[in-house]
């Protein structure tokens, strides 16, 4: 799940096709549909980059919805830490998309799987584990993280995904509905796939709707997110209604959210299942007592930054909610993030059989505590 797009990447010419799928490209691109020749929506925010550098932020989604606030005008919640003997800049709005989302509670799948129910395909050999998603094919997560930051939005798709406003008829249609929301004066997130997981958010157009202005947020790459977010970044994408999975409509200014606790305890649930259902963390140390050399990066980074940032979005969360119940879910999620330091080291040391034992034995461990972590929340679920 390595990055594609470049962030201030200009692409100069459309990708090559078949010549059936250039007229039907070149059709999209003379659509006019009665709106302006281009329109730019203002960026209305301020990001700070007067502290310590973020930490890695590697998820598509949370990078682009966090993203998104700032463009729009909403406060940016951020402190500064000390982790690994060095200052970094915490990004609660980042951690909170996270959780709310669900990805934080997962392992090596995004919100992309809400509407195909499927896994992008892994490099090789992570392919052995690849496995397909089992869980609910649903926009609500994604909704709730709009909500919870204050932005209204509609999510359009054409999968058979719950709580959609509906869908698009072909190129032109998704062009048509992206170009309207735009000059309207609201961006839009388009969610991509093939290759990888990625979101675009778009602010603009030029050429009738042929080059679209935009940032692109990668899944795995950490230098296309909400880190390296700034005004000046922003690319033209020619070809853009290639491989959208989904769009979500930004309906309104920034709006101060009211009670977030409902939208919370509703993550909270989603999360608690998403742990016991997530075949993958089985799956990944399956490779380790098995023949061969199993796949360790980027994995286990992967799962580190997951459940390190859950740890943060739990405790903001339980902040909201006036709770001490979520703590020892927090201490969990950190002892996995320590776990996958510890995988890293045994493995740097050695290659062989007893290392993999070793690792298999770790993964077991983290994946007792996820469970710690999905009982907790659950227990204080009943109690709330």
């Amino acid at each position: 799940m390595n990055g594609h797009n470049k962030l201030n990447e200009v692409i100069d010419e459309p990708e090559k096709h078949s010549p059936a799928a250039e007229l039907e490209k070149e059709s999209v691109c003379k659509m006019k549909f009665n709106l302006p020749e281009s329109a730019a929506v203002p960026f209305s925010g301020a990001i700070k980059r007067d502290g310590p550098p973020f930490g890695p932020h590697t998820r598509a989604f949370a990078s682009a919805a966090t993203s998104l606030a700032v463009f729009i005008g909403a406060p940016h919640d951020t402190d500064v830490m000390t982790a690994h003997d060095r200052l970094w800049t915490s990004d609660f709005d980042y951690y909170r998309h996270l959780m709310v989302s669900g990805e934080a509670f997962l392992f090596w799948r995004d919100v992309l799987n809400y509407f195909t129910g499927e896994l992008p395909h892994l490099p090789e050999p992570a392919e052995t584990w690849e496995s397909k998603y089992d869980g609910p094919v649903d926009a609500a997560p994604l909704l709730d993280c709009f909500e919870i930051a204050g932005i209204k939005a509609d999510i359009y798709s054409n999968h058979p995904a719950k709580n959609v406003a509906g869908g698009w008829d072909g190129p032109r249609g998704l062009s048509e509905l992206t170009l309207r929301n735009l000059t309207g004066g609201f961006p839009v997130l388009l969610l991509k796939g093939e290759p990888g997981d990625r979101v675009m958010l778009a602010v603009g157009y030029e050429d009738g709707g042929e080059t679209l202005l935009a940032w692109t947020f990668t899944a795995g790459d950490r230098h296309n997110t909400n880190a390296e977010f700034s005004a000046a970044g922003c690319g033209r994408e020619r070809g853009w209604t290639e491989n959208v999975v989904a769009a979500a409509l930004i309906r309104s200014p920034y709006q101060p959210p009211g009670d977030t606790s409902p939208i919370l305890l509703r993550a909270l649930s989603r999360g608690a299942e998403l742990l016991r259902a997530d075949k993958n963390p089985e799956r990944f140390r399956e490779t380790f007592l098995s023949k061969g050399k199993p796949h360790i990066h980027p994995e286990i980074w992967d799962l580190a930054e997951r459940r390190c940032y859950l740890a943060d979005a739990l405790e903001r969360a339980a902040d909201v909610l006036k709770t001490d119940a979520l703590t020892a879910a927090a201490e969990a999620c950190r002892t996995i993030h320590d776990s996958m330091w510890k995988i890293n080291a045994v493995w740097s040391e050695k290659k062989n059989a007893a290392a993999k034992e070793k690792i298999a034995g770790i993964l077991s461990d983290c994946m007792r505590l996820d469970l710690v972590i999905a009982d907790t929340i659950t227990e204080y679920l009943k109690k709330y």
